[in-house]
């Protein structure tokens, strides 16, 4: 009995050795959760926020030092004057997520890509793909006003 109790013990503390000792590979990490953050576009608008936030968080806990600091603003012209060229609004803001989908920016910074957008819907649908990537959160009430 004791024999076995101890095995199982020896496995455990094996078993744990091993995948602590394993370099964790942060990019598969990031691929997967790539994946799930596609997928989860069919989810409802609550429900799609919520798992990006939550993927947003954990991208963070795995290379801090890529987040919470917002574009260049040379970064933020580029983005401007390629959304500006796009004659379609929907063909703008689809350019617009994958133009932004690893940055992060002030209220400011996002108050000059709406702009860019003439339509309310427009805006409301610039204040959604980049409401989870301000970084002034304590400013956000000044962009929700822009969409009102």
């Amino acid at each position: 009995m004791n024999y076995n109790i101890g095995m199982k013990k020896g496995i455990f503390i094996l078993l744990i050795g091993t995948l602590l000792s394993q370099q964790i590979n942060n990019e598969k990490i990031f691929k997967y959760l790539d994946k799930i953050e596609k997928i989860s576009s069919e989810l409802p608008d609550i429900k799609k926020d919520s798992v990006k936030i939550l993927i947003q968080k954990i991208k963070e806990m795995l290379k801090p030092e890529n987040f919470g600091k917002e574009i260049s603003e040379i970064e933020l012209q580029k983005i401007i004057e390629r959304i500006k060229n796009i004659p379609i609004a929907d063909d703008a803001l689809r350019e617009l997520r994958k133009l932004t989908d690893d940055k992060y920016f002030t209220v400011s910074q996002a108050k000059k890509i709406m702009e860019i957008f003439h339509f309310k819907e427009d805006k409301r649908e610039v204040f959604r793909i980049l409401k989870n990537k301000i970084i002034d959160r304590k400013n956000l009430s000044e962009l929700e006003k822009e969409v009102k």
